[in-house]
C-alpha cells in the first residue's frame, strides 16, 4: 500500500485477521511539527485473491490529548492473482 502523509507519522503496526487489515500509525501532537506531505510503502506480504478492508489509523501518542484516535480511514483493496 503506497501512503501519502506527514512525515512524522511511524507505522508501528500491521495486523491482518482473515479479510481485515489494520494499520496503526503513531504521531506525538505535542511536537507541533509541521506536516511535510512524503510517499510511504506499507508492505501487506503475499494476500489470497479476493478483497480486503484496508483501515489506516493515524493516532495521537501526546499524553494530554483527549482523544488519541486523530484520524480513520477504510479502503477496500480487490486482489488478484
Amino acid at each position: 500500500m503506497v501512503y501519502y502523509g506527514c512525515s512524522y507519522n511511524e507505522t508501528t503496526s500491521v495486523a491482518i485477521e482473515n479479510k481485515n487489515i489494520l494499520v496503526k500509525k503513531h504521531f506525538n501532537g505535542s511536537m507541533k511539527r509541521p506536516c511535510i506531505i512524503m510517499r510511504d510503502t506499507i508492505l501487506f506480504g503475499k494476500l489470497n485473491e479476493g478483497n480486503y478492508l484496508v483501515t489506516l489509523k493515524i493516532i495521537d501518542i501526546n499524553p494530554f490529548a483527549n482523544d488519541s484516535i486523530f484520524s480513520t480511514e477504510t479502503k477496500t483493496l480487490t486482489v488478484r492473482n
